[in-house]
């Protein structure tokens, strides 16, 4: 065989080598362990767990989510954390591997949804729960639209949305504008909803004080070319933990992600800093944790799959910073 005939046949083991590792590689899950130290952690919650699910995209791992399932259930947890983008379709057909998945987990006593789905779960103006929403609650999931206190003994911790104040004020705002221009009785109720929701929200998020332990999730993690922002935007929060990078998706070997599609206009996504495109990074005014999740999404079809790039689950433990 000549030189250019064993480059080709090199070339074609190499290629066959990447495809059918990263086939293997999309359909196994690793769990990701994380630490996290908080100052203000009462000593009641010092080891708590959070399992973290995130960015399932409809994907399937085993028949009706078997070894995911398996392996969710073979770790203990104090709570699992949902950060979104649980489907991969804009009707109630693409629900069912998220139900396999929910229906499949043993230890469900708290867990904790906040979703940017095609398919939402609540009227995110007004706090009204749709049809999914409501299956959702149905199999035991809770859905983060309110601060939620979690309590052992006379300590406790909250879970609460992320927000930013300045946000719920301008939406506060316009609601009112809206009453006071509006003579229809169906939309002046529909604005009066928003107003309720908004004011109710702000009243709970600003009852927290800088003691308390506050753990917020959102779906697109928080990015800011100026961290000095920060305090003048949100309360007290103290870990938020969030998704949708997809750890970049497709990854470099050795290097890590060239891009994540950022939510809005710090960047434009291009190489950015690995610590920003997953794990534990602190911004100041609060650490946030971001999961490189489970599934894939994309445009076209055939490049919906993850390069280089394992699907992980989250276990994050909280331990008291002394």
């Amino acid at each position: 065989m000549n030189p250019k005939h064993l480059k080709t046949l090199g070339l074609a083991i190499f290629i066959l080598f990447i495809v059918l590792y990263n086939l293997f590689d999309n359909n196994r899950v690793a769990l990701v362990r994380q630490e996290v130290k908080l100052k203000n952690l009462p000593d009641s919650f010092n080891g708590f767990t959070i399992l973290q699910l995130s960015d399932l995209h409809g994907k399937r791992f085993g028949q009706n989510q078997e070894h995911l399932i398996n392996k969710i259930n073979s770790y203990q947890y104090d709570i699992i954390t949902i950060t979104g983008e649980m489907m991969d379709s804009s009707d109630e057909s693409g629900t069912k591997p998220f139900y396999e998945l929910l229906d499949g987990i043993k230890n469900k006593k708290y867990i904790f949804y906040t979703g940017e789905e095609d398919l939402v779960a609540m009227d995110h103006c007004t706090g009204e729960k749709t049809q999914y929403g409501k299956n959702l609650e149905e199999k035991g999931v809770t859905l983060l639209d309110h601060v939620n206190p979690l309590k052992k003994g006379k300590e406790k911790i909250w879970i609460a949305p992320f927000q930013s104040v300045l946000l719920i004020d301008s939406f506060l705002k316009e609601a009112k504008k809206n009453m006071q221009a509006e003579k229809d009785p169906k939309k002046l109720e529909a604005y009066k909803l928003q107003e309720d929701y908004f004011s109710k929200l702000k009243e709970d998020l600003e009852s927290l004080k800088p003691s308390d332990t506050v753990i917020a999730l959102d779906h697109y993690p928080y990015a800011t070319d100026d961290p000095s922002k920060t305090p003048g935007e949100i309360l007290y929060y103290d870990l938020v933990v969030a998704g949708h990078y997809h750890g970049g998706q497709f990854r470099i070997p050795f290097y890590g992600a060239f891009y994540i599609p950022i939510p809005d206009s710090s960047g434009n996504g291009l190489f950015p800093a690995q610590e920003d495109v997953s794990g534990l990074k602190n911004w100041g005014a609060f650490q946030q944790y971001i999961s490189k999740g489970l599934g894939a999404s994309g445009p076209i079809p055939l490049l919906k799959f993850r390069l280089f790039n394992t699907p992980e689950i989250n276990l994050i433990t909280l331990v008291k910073d002394k």
